[in-house]
């Protein structure tokens, strides 16, 4: 079952965001290309119920879950050309407020976040 996100993100909920931006980082491996990823992973993530979107400088995968919870994250271009996966993930928080929390520490971003 799906755990409920909140202000400061359950020990629960951050475990499955970390394994989900792994799951990606490890679906980018060997990308250059937002525009050959897109064409590649597209049907693939379509099957699976996900939302893949090439925007301006970004590639933004929505997760929907109950209650109209959600988690995008942004793969965006990396360092050596290579694609690379945000840190940052934008989510909905027990409030119906948007959030956007590092996926690494666990808390709100300090600042606006923009790639």
């Amino acid at each position: 079952m799906h755990s409920k996100p909140t202000d400061m993100v359950s020990d629960e909920r951050l475990v499955m965001m970390r394994k989900r931006h792994a799951f990606l980082s490890e679906s980018i491996k060997g990308y250059t290309s937002l525009d050959d990823y897109v064409k590649n992973k597209k049907d693939w993530f379509a099957v699976l119920g996900i939302d893949l979107t090439l925007e301006r400088n970004r590639i933004c995968i929505h997760f929907s879950f109950d209650n109209n919870d959600y988690e995008d994250y942004f793969i965006v271009q990396g360092a050596e050309d290579l694609l690379t996966v945000s840190p940052f993930i934008w989510c909905q928080n027990d409030f119906c407020a948007n959030d956007i929390l590092n996926v690494f520490s666990g808390k709100p971003a300090s600042a606006k976040v923009s790639f």
